[in-house]
């Protein structure tokens, strides 16, 4: 480092350089005035500066330099002992971060790992205990849809399996039917044929409405979401209504039994009114001709009661339970068949929120259906 002080003029009064400059030199700029040099062959940087005295007094010049040699010294320190160290801690956290982050995922890699590996039909749960804890609850919201999806493909599995059990033999004596009409010659005997094909085919239809009833109220064909307000009196009276006609061709007494109030529920309209259609519809066929079937609302133990009740032989009370398994050959002694019932509360499938329950009607005869749902203000 050199310096030098001097007067106004640039007389040198102390230094160990002589870097004296006149004052003119500044051109009447104040502050500091930074300049480049050269002193015993090196290039220098100086800066000058100026102390006035007291009015009156001498006015004094401080000039100083130091070599570019020395600046370039002090930066190479400067990065040597506080960028550079920096750097390396840059590095070294980035480092711990990064051992971090994929030690920390490694549960989620092993699970995508296990994911990957699947079939595509298996649905079974995800581990979560694996998991960190902050994505447990997207795991459970993950494991909670493919609970949704494995009941709806079962669902579907099962629709399939019920359509081919229940329409193989009716589209088999179909084929049968037509085969013998076209033998036929005698115009009675070919007319006869087609009657008994027309006959077959309303079967068959109905048949088919039934499966579709079945696979619309399978879990998931349908949330409590789509149930609206309804009042289950009025609701079973018109359902009722329009299976006299098929109860007066059997000289069934087919009545009605309701209350003077409303009876709120919330439900699915078409759903109820297709469960109460099967169990009128399997009241008469099993009830013997002259007999009596009776649909009832009643208002019991806070919440609306439903039931159908007949005459007929009645179920054993070993096959009660049973009798909500879907095709179930059913026990009663009357013509043999199997129901493709549409279930409404057992098994998942809803139509309403509410349970059933298969007994024995007056005097341990024949068969009482109840239907119990829970109590909904209008």
């Amino acid at each position: 480092m050199f310096y030098t002080v001097s007067d106004k003029d640039g007389k040198k009064i102390v230094g160990n350089a002589n870097l004296s400059r006149p004052l003119a030199y500044r051109r009447q700029k104040s502050g500091p005035l930074f300049s480049n040099g050269e002193h015993d062959g090196e290039k220098t940087r100086m800066v000058s500066l100026v102390y006035p005295g007291p009015p009156g007094a001498q006015l004094y010049q401080l000039h100083m330099s130091e070599t570019i040699h020395q600046r370039q010294a002090l930066i190479r320190g400067i990065l040597a002992n506080i960028v550079i160290p920096q750097l390396l801690l840059l590095l070294i956290a980035v480092g711990a971060v990064w051992y971090a982050l994929k030690h920390g995922l490694n549960p989620l890699e092993r699970l995508r790992q296990e994911v990957a590996r699947r079939q595509r039909d298996d649905l079974s749960r995800l581990d979560e205990t694996r998991a960190p804890a902050e994505v447990r609850p997207l795991i459970a919201a993950v494991n909670d849809l493919l609970e949704r999806l494995k009941r709806v493909m079962q669902a579907q599995k099962r629709f399939v399996a019920d359509a081919a059990h229940q329409l193989r033999t009716p589209f088999a004596g179909l084929k049968t039917q037509a085969e013998l009409a076209l033998r036929e010659n005698e115009i009675e005997r070919k007319q006869q044929a087609l009657e008994h094909i027309l006959t077959s085919a309303k079967q068959s239809t109905h048949l088919v409405n039934q499966l579709l009833a079945l696979a619309r109220n399978e879990p998931g064909g349908q949330g409590a979401d789509s149930f609206a307000p309804l009042d289950l009196n009025q609701l079973a009276q018109e359902g009722t209504v329009r299976w006299v006609a098929m109860a007066l061709e059997k000289n069934i007494d087919l009545g009605f039994e309701g209350i003077p109030v409303q009876a709120p529920v919330r439900g699915d309209a078409d759903s109820l009114t297709e469960m109460l259609g099967n169990l009128i519809d399997n009241a008469i066929r099993y009830t013997p001709e002259g007999g009596h079937i009776t649909v009832s609302v009643a208002y019991r133990h806070g919440g609306a009661v439903l039931q159908v009740e007949d005459n007929g032989p009645g179920i054993p009370a070993q096959h009660r339970e049973r009798v909500f398994e879907r095709f179930l050959p059913h026990p009663r002694q009357r013509p043999k068949r199997q129901r493709p019932r549409p279930r409404h509360r057992r098994r998942g499938g809803e139509a309403a929120r509410c349970d059933d329950n298969a007994g024995a009607g007056k005097n341990d005869a024949g068969t009482l259906i109840s239907i119990r749902f829970p109590h909904h203000g209008s």
